[in-house]
């Protein structure tokens, strides 16, 4: 009976190696990774079967256990150029530089195991490192059935003798717009610096078009990363405001399934021409991230504290819990939906409406996004914010709607 146990189980191995290799070989990264997985929870001492569970992992950007299969095949045989070759592209993902020089140094000196493409590949490496540089382009077409959030409610307020008057508030027609956005990146070991400009123009000539342009510099150590920024803000062509950021951020993987995310952000608002407006604001949150397979969830609390020095719509304490969901469904598409839940408590009394101001806010968004390949891709995204309000003037709803082409150099 024993034997027929154990002939029965290689049997199965068989089968099971067979049908990984080959769900690998049409490029179905997400069963390859399940199966590879499974039969190295048996025996994970086979060199081919890590090399297939390492490849499928980087390809659904499961870098850890990527990282640790890779790992694996080099203990099984150090000469295992292919590899090599993914490891340093993973550690130049992960701006893990020093292993990536010891990767880069270890296939120049084995040259004459490689072949003419790894060569290349090896080449194109070392050229993105000495240059440094990354560029990221998108442009979208978006329309907005309530771009200034307004709503046609009438309206109560009260005057300086607290007698009430009302008016009928009118709501905008929606609106197309272009959004266009321009990012340049350059890193090195020692620090990060980014630019970017933010444009978007409305069809209707009635709406105000917005730019934004913001430069930041930033640096990683070890599981922290800090970035200062400055921000310049211009509405219909007329500058607006400008504000100073400091960010600080702590991610750390505590398994293969959770990873924590904390982070800070302090930001010092000016506004040019309401120098009441002027603002500080602080931003915390705790993001608690979990990895099942190709599914990832994010839960993130989040809460936001603005004071300026006499503004009643800038003065409160934001209190928000996030959920965000993330499936990769092939090689070319991923699919993300997130929903989000707020509530903004106001510090000042508004004596027009006789009370604090009080709002609630629920946001849904959905995106799918079509990979053409590693610099093009195509994004639908779907986007729904409800805003309900104890001052009924700022109730609102918008349906946003987006398709955007991104171009990553």
């Amino acid at each position: 009976m024993k034997k027929i146990l154990i002939l029965l189980n290689a049997v199965v191995l068989f089968a099971a190696s067979l049908s990984f290799n080959d769900e690998f070989e049409k490029g179905n990264y997400e069963q390859s990774f399940h199966l590879a997985k499974e039969l190295c929870k048996i025996d994970c001492n086979d060199e081919n079967l890590n090399l297939v569970l390492a490849i499928s992992a980087d390809k659904l950007n499961k870098d850890d256990e990527a990282l640790a299969a890779f790992n694996r095949v080099l203990i099984l045989n150090e000469d295992n150029i292919k590899a090599r070759l993914y490891l340093a592209n993973l550690y130049f993902k992960n701006q893990n530089y020093e292993f990536l020089y010891d990767e880069i140094e270890y296939l120049k000196a084995h040259l004459n195991n490689l072949n003419q493409e790894q060569k290349q590949q090896l080449q194109n490496m070392i050229n993105k490192l000495n240059s440094n540089f990354s560029l990221a382009f998108s442009t979208s077409i978006t329309y907005e059935n309530n771009p200034l959030f307004s709503n046609d409610k009438t309206i109560t307020i009260y005057n300086e003798k607290k007698e009430a008057q009302q008016f009928k508030n009118t709501k905008e027609n929606g609106s197309f717009s272009n959004i266009t956005k321009l990012n340049l990146e350059y890193e090195n070991e020692y620090f990060i610096s980014d630019f970017s400009v933010n444009n978007k123009v409305y069809f209707k000539k009635a709406y105000p078009n917005t730019s934004t342009f913001n430069f930041g510099i930033g640096k990683n150590i070890q599981d922290f990363s800090f970035r200062l920024a400055y921000e310049y803000n211009f509405l219909q062509s007329s500058s607006l405001y400008q504000d100073f950021d400091l960010n600080i951020m702590y991610y750390k993987n505590l398994s293969d399934l959770y990873s924590l995310l904390l982070s800070y952000d302090f930001a010092k608002g000016y506004f040019f021409s309401l120098k009441d407006e002027n603002y500080n604001e602080h931003n915390f949150v705790i993001a608690n991230i979990l990895s099942l397979n190709e599914h990832t969830y994010y839960f993130n609390l989040l809460f936001d504290t603005q004071k300026a020095k006499d503004s009643i719509n800038s003065n409160y304490n934001k209190y928000s819990f996030e959920f965000i969901y993330s499936r990769i469904l092939s090689n070319n598409f991923d699919f993300n939906a997130s929903a989000l839940i707020s509530k903004v408590i106001y510090k000042d009394e508004n004596l027009s409406f006789l009370s604090k101001r009080k709002d609630t806010i629920f946001q849904v968004d959905s995106s799918l996004i079509y990979k053409i390949n590693k610099e093009h891709s195509l994004e639908l995204n779907v986007n729904y914010q409800t805003q309900s309000s104890n001052q009924n003037i700022f109730d609102s709803n918008n349906l946003l709607s987006s398709l955007i082409y991104k171009y990553k150099f």
